[in-house]
């Protein structure tokens, strides 16, 4: 074995894969290059340094062990690449810290939109000036306000729904990799699941949603599916026309079975297409009507979809039907989810 041990000017541990048996020989070694014998075995080991860190490396295997040159090679190679192991784990340390202050955020947003629906109906300064019978005062309230309850019940579950969703997606492709779980599941039911959640959303800016009647089972991680298309129907609700269709159809081709969602939106332009999926970008249009997010929405659902070997196809000017409105242009984009055929059940 090759042990490798790579301590900072401070004498803090950068990487070590050394076992602790051998700590005693590391902090007494002071030469580049010699041999001792250790539970009746010959080893090599030998410590070199720069401005920066220190590098220690210890072997018990015997080509190593007996070619001196060969071991001084080794460590000058592994010193002169502490830059680069340097650079990789800021690299990613930088990318996790984004990860994490992006879920923070969107976490912090989310529930922020709970309280604030909740203070719509029962105000906090009214609530505060209540010491006593704080729960007649709720009811009283609610009883009031019985018009606005599916509003807002409505919009409380779509931001819980949302954070479950943020957590999923930490979970599936930055956190711990969580396992793939495939069940079978109706996938018009699954639609549906998610697309109530966005029913006031469609309701407010008079959009009508069409789906086709459809009785096939796919084989699937539901979280996958859900998150995939909880994101499809956000988007849609900030980028698709006002008082337009949103037909949703589903079609088997030779090695997939396809989900279609046709709609009005946003056009995307031809060196947009490409790009569209990927993390942080917005396009021209969603700039100019200031709905442009994070750029993550479409990303997300191409990343996770293909966990499940399913993939995302964009389809733009399906048809002539287009729109231009304060110079802002819709037109009818098709956004296909396509799933292998082993996966239907």
């Amino acid at each position: 074995m090759i042990y490798f041990h790579l301590t900072n000017q401070d004498e803090e541990i950068l990487y070590s894969d050394l076992p602790e048996i051998y700590y005693d020989k590391f902090q007494k070694c002071s030469v580049k290059n010699e041999t001792f014998v250790f539970n009746g075995n010959k080893h090599r080991h030998g410590k070199m340094g720069n401005e920066h860190c220190s590098a220690y490396l210890l072997t018990n295997n015997k080509d190593v062990v007996e070619r001196p040159r060969l071991f001084k090679e080794k460590l000058k190679v592994f010193l002169e690449f502490v830059p680069t192991i340097k650079n990789i784990e800021s690299r990613i340390r930088t990318k996790t810290t984004t990860h994490t202050t992006r879920l923070l955020h969107n976490l912090r947003t989310l529930n922020a939109h709970n309280i604030q629906e909740l203070f719509n109906l029962i105000p906090e300064s009214e609530l505060r000036q209540k010491k006593e019978d704080r729960k007649r005062f709720i009811e009283d309230k609610v009883k009031e306000q019985i018009p606005k309850m599916p509003s807002i019940i409505l919009n409380l579950m779509k931001n819980n729904a949302a954070i479950k969703m943020e957590f999923s997606v930490f979970g599936k492709l930055y956190g711990t990799k969580e396992k793939v779980k495939n069940q079978k599941h109706n996938i018009r039911k699954a639609l549906m699941n998610v697309l109530h959640l966005f029913f006031q959303d469609f309701t407010d800016r008079n959009i009508f949603v069409e789906i086709e009647e459809c009785n096939v089972e796919i084989s699937i991680d539901y979280e996958i599916l859900q998150v995939a298309l909880y994101q499809l129907f956000d988007n849609a609700t900030k980028y698709a026309f006002e008082n337009s269709n949103i037909k949703i159809s589903f079609s088997a081709g030779g090695c997939t079975f396809d989900v279609k969602i046709d709609m009005l939106s946003l056009k995307i332009e031809d060196d947009e297409l490409f790009k569209i999926t990927q993390d942080g970008f917005c396009g021209r249009n969603a700039k100019k009507i200031k709905k442009n997010g994070k750029g993550i929405g479409l990303f997300v659902v191409k990343q996770v979809l293909a966990l499940n070997n399913v993939k995302l196809n964009i389809l733009t000017r399906i048809d002539n039907e287009c729109t231009n409105i304060r110079g802002i242009e819709y037109e009818k984009n098709r956004f296909v989810i396509l799933f292998p055929k082993n996966l239907v059940v």
